[in-house]
């Protein structure tokens, strides 16, 4: 018989998990790796990690077995809270649904919305986090599907894209490799 619960899955190199609930968490679990195996998983964050890392550095546990489906909801928001309330990067979660069929950000996401400026010890957790790390050719695949193609900005936001963009200085070195990518695109395009 299949009981609902909230699992986890855990990556043993960043040490982050990603707090779930289902009816059947085994079955949920089948399919988690079905979509990270495809590289179309919905939480791009976990998708990267996956891709990052590879299958065997994440983990499946069951945490919590949860008699009534009701209260799925409330005990999963609870178990991410918990972690978050730990260490607030601990986790892939960044949506957490209260219990009432509405969602709410985590506080960490909650966070970057509000264009708080990161501390420079997060960015040297991230910096680590990140060295070394490709984005794999079926994640760049997921990506560029997720953008929209052919975008037109209106004039509006093209202007409060300057204003946002004026008084900012760009190195000379980031300059030669803006320079660079352009020219090989020029002639790729003149090429192809």
């Amino acid at each position: 018989m299949k009981t609902p619960g909230i699992y986890i899955l855990r990556c043993s190199v960043s040490r982050k998990v990603y707090v779930g609930q289902s009816v059947n968490p085994h079955g949920r679990w089948l399919r988690h790796r079905s979509d990270l195996r495809l590289g179309k998983h919905g939480n791009l964050h976990l998708q990267a990690a996956w891709d990052k890392y590879g299958e065997f550095c994440f983990t499946f546990d069951v945490i919590e077995d949860v008699p009534n489906k009701a209260e799925l909801n409330r005990r999963e928001a609870f178990h991410i809270q918990d972690r978050k309330a730990l260490d607030p990067e601990c986790g892939y979660n960044f949506r957490i649904e209260t219990g009432d069929g509405h969602y709410q950000l985590s506080a960490a996401a909650i966070e970057r919305r509000k264009g708080r400026p990161v501390s420079p010890e997060t960015r040297r957790k991230i910096s680590a986090r990140m060295m070394g790390h490709t984005v794999s050719g079926k994640a760049k695949e997921v990506l560029s599907k997720g953008r929209p193609k052919g975008v037109v900005f209106t004039s509006e936001h093209r202007a409060n894209l300057c204003k946002a963009r004026a008084g900012r200085k760009v190195s000379a070195e980031t300059r030669a490799k803006i320079s660079a990518t352009l020219k090989k695109r020029h002639e790729q395009k003149r090429k192809g």
